[in-house]
């Protein structure tokens, strides 16, 4: 597990009620982005969470924690590739993801880069074939620099 039910309320309540703007943060929070459905905060502990910017999204946390769980316990992930640490809070209507941190997306790595011994476009289609997300590209993949793998960081659009 990762991540915490009270920093998951905090961020939640802090969204819905505090907010200016998807850029605003609360104090001790970074604001990391936006998707077209979900607003990404780092949280003091280091703990990415994902909030949905609306609770009628068709693109829901629950759903990516449903997507993650039946991956998780029946997917073989490809080579070079991993599952995320994540956890889901129900926290309000939408509910809260927690997820780890990483720092280099997929768009701002070459096919051989970083001293890697595979192509990331490879290992990208590969996980897209196992996994059945449809979105996993650029900002959606990062390098986990320290396995030298590729983790998949939204898995909240399962292809149909």
């Amino acid at each position: 597990m990762i991540g915490n039910l009270e920093e998951a309320q905090f961020i939640y309540n802090w969204y819905r009620n505090e907010r200016a703007d998807y850029y605003d943060r609360p104090d001790g929070w970074e604001y990391l982005g936006s998707g077209c459905y979900r607003t990404a905060y780092l949280s003091p502990s280091g703990v990415v969470y994902k909030v949905e910017q609306s609770e009628n999204s068709w693109q829901s946390n629950k759903g990516e924690y449903e997507t993650w769980k039946r991956l998780y316990l029946n997917c073989k992930m490809p080579e070079h590739s991993r599952l995320p640490k994540l956890s889901y809070f129900p926290v309000g209507r939408s509910g809260v993801i927690a997820i780890e941190r990483f720092y280099r997306p997929l768009k701002s790595i070459r096919a051989y880069d970083n001293g890697l011994d595979f192509n990331t476009s490879d290992v990208q289609r590969a996980i897209q074939a196992a996994t059945k997300v449809d979105d996993l590209w650029g900002s959606n993949i990062y390098l986990d620099e320290e396995q030298k793998v590729l983790v998949p960081t939204d898995l909240a659009a399962p292809s149909y």
